[in-house]
């Protein structure tokens, strides 16, 4: 996402990040120096590293100027007339100051935490990724509290996180990734069942049913299962719900 924030100034430290992430904060050139000449002026800093997830925000147009590329400046202003706002003057930084905010998900992040193999998969869950690395990584305002993770989002990354979440809505599947398993129907349902059959088998030679008896005692372990369940409804249609949630089943 492109943000038209003139007066922002990034500050590395103002990062909330997860203590396993890694930061990379990256100095303008010589002449984007303060006039104090003491401390640069960050252009960039990049939260995390690949395969995983990776957070960068930087001045694009610093950018656009260094590596000349001035389509940028005719895609901006498009958008300015669509909305019937002021067009970019790309010789003034005082005004046309425009910083980048990307969301990126490696290989690791993708496969490991979200079980994401398929495109198809990734347009479902792809707004689900990016809210979560907003939630992650978020770049705050500071304050007296000295606990960084009570710090307020600076109004950057409020706006960040609210356009994202409604342009990528329809890439959304509200699951939490740590607890579902992607799975295979019909191979899950047979494994499954070899375990039911396994454990009431195990349960039958332990209260003496002989192989003449066993089907009959099968019969007599699914009346049982009934009452338990019958005996504690709420109970059973909560472990029920709990189950559904639990697995993202693919063809």
């Amino acid at each position: 996402m492109d943000a038209l924030a003139p007066d922002f100034e990034l500050n590395p430290e103002n990062f909330v990040i997860h203590s396993h992430s890694n930061r990379g904060d990256y100095l303008t050139h010589e002449d984007d120096r303060r006039s104090n000449g003491k401390s640069g002026r960050f252009t960039s800093v990049t939260v995390g590293k690949m395969p995983g997830r990776q957070v960068i925000v930087y001045d694009k147009r610093r950018e656009v100027i260094d590596k000349k590329k001035p389509i940028w400046w005719d895609i901006w202003n498009a958008n300015l007339r669509r909305d019937d706002l002021p067009l970019l003057d790309a010789s003034d930084a005082a005004t046309s100051r425009v910083w980048r905010i990307e969301i990126r998900a490696g290989k690791n992040l993708l496969k490991d935490r979200w079980q994401v193999r398929t495109w198809a998969q990734l347009d479902t869950m792809f707004g689900d990724i990016v809210a979560e690395a907003l939630e992650k990584v978020r770049y705050c305002e500071p304050s007296d509290d000295g606990n960084r993770a009570r710090w307020p989002n600076h109004a950057l990354w409020d706006l960040v996180a609210a356009t994202t979440d409604d342009d990528l809505m329809e890439m959304r599947s509200f699951v939490d990734p740590s607890g579902v398993k992607d799975v295979h129907r019909n191979e899950h349902i047979r494994l499954i069942l070899a375990q039911v059959v396994g454990n009431a088998t195990t349960l039958a030679a332990l209260e003496g049913v002989s192989e003449i008896e066993l089907i009959d005692y099968m019969e007599h372990v699914g009346a049982r299962l009934a009452t338990v369940v019958e005996d504690d409804q709420e109970h059973a249609a909560r472990k029920l719900n709990e189950a559904k949630g639990r697995y993202r089943f693919i063809a």
